[in-house]
């Protein structure tokens, strides 16, 4: 346990330094830079700290499982193309195919759903379609300083809860060790950001995080419903991108199409700054992440009756974002 502990702490500390230096690399060389100037190397920087921490912490506790290694190596897998998405901008076909590819390696790997009674192949199609809408989602969520790092962080602290809760110790580590190189990636990234988590980290977190998910288990046969947990935690994402997609599709538009419609645009057409359009969008995360603690631990109707309590609110306050104008 000690050594997991420790582990915690240089990741935190590492991912202050190499963020730092990788982001005054990148200003003194000029590569990897967005177009107002800013650096987009943190996510290249955390994620080698991730993976460098986690093999060296789970390794000396005793518990690196084959399970352990397959997210390592397919977040590694997408991390990397990630990088090189952010030196020469990537396709869309050509994303979604590194994505699959990426996905597939997990499930081959051995993180995948285990739903009894759909079979093997159905278990990674849905696998891999969980995969993909994560990792998507936080490449969409991306749009506003320190919003996809906060909510990554939040995300993280609940799925490490919920694994804590469970006697999960392996997938417990692994998200806290998350959370703390996002915790120092916001040092740079809260409004103003000084330094970007680029195509490389939205993709290596959102990828991260599912197959974290993947990991844990949630539930007993009798408390079904806390079988949606996951979901919960990673509700926020999900219905960011469901929106973004229905006001493009409302505009007569594609949904790959880039336009204003984030939720966070729309707070700030309405008049919101940056930081309180964060602060917005963080409470609405932690009001998500409070709900699917309740859903994991609570019986089957309580649970039920919070979930649909959670949708209901968001669908009003979604409503009303709708209606806000944003210029494209």
């Amino acid at each position: 346990m000690f050594p997991l502990i420790v582990s915690l702490f240089f990741a935190f500390l590492l991912s202050l330094i190499v963020i730092f230096w990788l982001r005054g690399f990148s200003l003194r060389k000029r590569v990897l830079l967005a177009d107002n100037g800013v650096p987009v190397t943190a996510g290249l920087g955390f994620g080698l700290v991730f993976v460098l921490v986690t093999a060296v912490g789970l390794k000396l506790a005793g518990i690196f499982s084959s399970e352990a290694k397959g997210v390592m190596l397919a977040s590694s897998f997408m991390l990397l193309w990630g990088v090189i998405d952010d030196l020469k901008e990537l396709s869309i076909a050509s994303k979604f195919f590194v994505q699959i590819i990426s996905a597939v390696l997990l499930a081959i790997l051995g993180v995948r759903t285990f739903i009894v009674g759909i079979g093997e192949l159905m278990n990674i199609i849905i696998t891999i379609f969980w995969v993909l809408t994560i990792t998507n989602a936080f490449n969409h969520l991306d749009i506003l300083d320190g919003l996809a790092a906060a909510v990554a962080f939040f995300s993280c602290l609940s799925l490490a809860l919920i694994a804590v809760l469970g006697k999960q110790l392996q997938p417990a580590f692994l998200a806290m060790t998350a959370a703390a190189c996002v915790a120092a990636f916001l040092f740079f990234n809260l409004p103003p950001a000084k330094v970007y988590m680029g195509n490389a980290g939205s993709h290596f977190l959102g990828f991260l995080l599912a197959s974290i998910a993947l990991l844990i288990s949630y539930a007993p046969l009798e408390r079904r419903m806390a079988l949606a947990t996951p979901i919960f935690i990673l509700g926020v994402p999900i219905l960011d991108t469901a929106f973004l997609a229905l006001m493009r599709l409302h505009k007569k538009i594609s949904p790959f199409s880039k336009s204003n419609d984030h939720i966070a645009m729309r707070l700030l057409a309405k008049g919101y700054s940056k930081k309180k359009a964060l602060f917005c969008l963080v409470l609405w995360v932690v009001f998500f992440s409070l709900g699917a603690l309740v859903i994991n631990q609570a019986p089957n109707k309580i649970g039920l009756a919070v979930a649909v309590f959670l949708i209901l609110v968001s669908i009003f306050w979604l409503k009303g974002l709708s209606k806000i104008k944003t210029n494209d």
